[in-house]
């Protein structure tokens, strides 16, 4: 909504216990989000991740830093019917390729460096919503590239694909319960420009449940992210949170 501001804050773990010892990721994060600015119909997005590495013994720091603002615009607004245009870019410093031999710009929860924009769609009857977006991203890393997959020509010093999204939420009343938040979405990005023709394996599934307490500040969270290559190639992992709204 125009004339608001709205902030968060947090982190969560990846907690991996191999070799005998207890080791975690820990992306933690801040943002803010600020309704009718610089213009009306206009919303302002910022944000910084830090993802630093604990209790791993490793001969480099894979720590990383993330940056990322966004500028979103109301195109048109018909009834239940709404579009917006979104331009975004994104600041990223990683661990040098040459010294780890990964990919500079990956690491799951960290965020790749580069620029997009693209168009959203929504339509929201009452209190749920279905949505979709397909932008373009132009950035000095590909998601995914480096790990094998790759066809066999030459890796670019620029790429640029096509992203799209789309996904389902809605809100329960649960009376004296209070109120229920449930939410499923995925996500597809083609082959960059110069490559193959077509979408690039996998693709990328989420939900979340979140159940909002009757006179209460927290909400329970139940959360799973995925990926699917086909019925005997896939990846699917979830979670618990906890949050508290002020």
């Amino acid at each position: 909504p125009p004339d608001t501001f709205q902030s968060s804050a947090g982190a969560y773990a990846f907690v991996d216990s191999a070799e005998g010892s207890l080791r975690a990721r820990v992306p933690a994060w801040a943002g803010f989000r600020l309704g009718g600015f610089p213009a009306r119909g206009m919303e302002l997005v910022a944000s910084i991740m830090f993802t630093p590495y604990i209790g791993y013994d490793l001969a480099y720091d894979p720590s990383g830093i993330s940056i990322a603002g966004s500028l979103k615009g109301e195109l048109l607004r018909n009834g239940d019917i709404t579009s917006a245009f979104l331009v975004r870019g994104a600041w990223a410093s990683f661990v040098d390729e040459a010294s780890s031999g990964w990919p500079p710009s990956w690491d799951g929860p960290a965020r790749f460096p580069g620029t997009g924009a693209g168009l959203i769609l929504e339509y929201a009857p009452g209190p749920g919503r279905l949505f979709a977006s397909a932008e373009m991203n132009a950035s000095t890393f590909y998601p995914g590239w480096g790990d094998a997959t790759e066809p066999a020509w030459d890796v670019p010093g620029f790429f640029a694909w096509a992203y799209l999204r789309a996904g389902a939420e809605s809100l329960v009343d649960l009376g004296p319960a209070g109120q229920l938040s449930a939410s499923a979405s995925a996500a597809a990005r083609t082959w960059p420009v110069g490559g193959p023709i077509g979408f690039m394996a996998p693709l990328s599934v989420a939900a979340e449940l979140a159940w909002y307490a009757p006179d209460s500040t927290f909400v329970v969270h139940g959360y799973a992210a995925g990926e699917w290559r086909a019925f005997q190639s896939w990846y699917f992992a979830g979670g618990l949170g906890l949050s508290l709204v002020y």
